[in-house]
C-alpha cells in the first residue's frame, strides 16, 4: 500500500553569497543587475552603497557609517547612481562573479563585510555583568 502525501515545498531555498562590487563608473543598480544576469549570474538583490553621515554632539563633526544604505524619502534604490554596489547572488554563481573574463578589468569584487556591532555589545555586557 502506497501512502500519498499532499506535502509540497513552500518556496525554493537558495544558498546566498553577498559581494561588494566597486570601482564602477556611476550607474544604477538595475544596470549592474542586468549585466550580471546576461552573463549567467543569478542576482537576488543589488543595492547601491552610499555613505551616511551622522551628526555627533557638535555640529562640525561627522561620522561615517560605511555599511549603511540611506535613501531619502523621494528616492528608491533604483533612482540612486553609485560606483559601489552590494550584490546578493546564488552561491552556485560565486565562480562566475570572480571570473575576470566576465567582469571588466579593474572592477573590484570582494566578499561583503557585515557589521559586527551586536556581537560587541553582547561581549561588553558579559564582561560587565
Amino acid at each position: 500500500m502506497k501512502v500519498s502525501w499532499n506535502v509540497i515545498r513552500n518556496k525554493e531555498l537558495i544558498k546566498k553569497s553577498v559581494f561588494c562590487l566597486s570601482n564602477i563608473s556611476k550607474c544604477h543598480g538595475n544596470d549592474v543587475e542586468e549585466y550580471l544576469t546576461t552573463n549567467g549570474i543569478r542576482v537576488l538583490s543589488c543595492y547601491p552603497v552610499v555613505k551616511q553621515f551622522k551628526k555627533k554632539s557638535t555640529a562640525s563633526e561627522n561620522s561615517i557609517d560605511n555599511n549603511t544604505v540611506n535613501y531619502s524619502d523621494d528616492k528608491t534604490k533604483d533612482d540612486i547612481e553609485s560606483s559601489m554596489f552590494r550584490v546578493c547572488i546564488d552561491r552556485n554563481d560565486v565562480k562566475k562573479i570572480k571570473d575576470p573574463a566576465i567582469l571588466p578589468q579593474h572592477i573590484i569584487v570582494r566578499e561583503w563585510q557585515f557589521n559586527k556591532k551586536a556581537q560587541v555589545t553582547v561581549e561588553k555586557t558579559k564582561k560587565d555583568g
